[in-house]
């Protein structure tokens, strides 16, 4: 089987953003995606614990 990130074999979906980090709050979209009931989990994941980041690149 073939993972988007091999490192995170049990995440369905990833949601990147791209922009100026200080201007997004990334709490605050953390929080608002946790409160629809079709999703069972929302996490950040640290840019440093992503190992094959030229996956990322489209």
């Amino acid at each position: 089987m073939v993972y988007f990130l091999p490192e995170f074999k049990t995440v369905d979906f990833f949601l990147k953003i791209e922009g100026d980090e200080d201007q997004i709050i990334l709490n605050n979209i953390v929080i608002k995606l946790n409160t629809i009931d079709l999703i069972t989990t929302v996490y950040a994941v640290d840019k440093s614990r992503i190992k094959s980041k030229n996956n990322l690149i489209f």
